[in-house]
């Protein structure tokens, strides 16, 4: 359906981008299914560098894969590869409201880039 869905938006001209939302709970999980998992009410647990590294290279082999698996599929429906924009519901709201956040991945190229198609329309 996605797929469809970007074809008919390409042969209208009508700008799409891809997103994938969700993006702090994918990492959790992958973090999880290495094997770190920490206590939800520990908050200090966060912090230890046992914990940053885990996030770290769990941040980094969800984006790797996502990243990975959209070209993988534009390719196998013929379409050109695109940037996917991976983000989540928390840092996208700090984003908006212009708040710090340490955990954005793509929320602010995201913002930008509707905002300049929004501009240029």
């Amino acid at each position: 359906m996605d797929i469809a869905l970007i074809k008919m938006c390409r042969n209208c001209n009508i700008p799409t981008f891809i997103v994938h939302s969700k993006s702090d709970q994918h990492i959790r999980n992958i973090r999880r299914d290495s094997g770190y998992e920490t206590d939800p009410e520990d908050h200090q647990s966060r912090f230890t560098p046992g914990f940053l590294r885990a996030e770290e290279k769990a941040r980094d082999k969800f984006i790797s894969e996502t990243i990975a698996n959209v070209k993988e599929d534009l390719e196998t429906a013929g379409l050109q590869s695109k940037r996917v924009y991976l983000v989540s519901r928390s840092s996208m709201m700090r984003v908006v409201k212009m708040e710090t956040t340490n955990f954005a991945i793509d929320e602010h190229d995201l913002c930008r880039d509707i905002t300049d198609i929004m501009e240029g329309a």
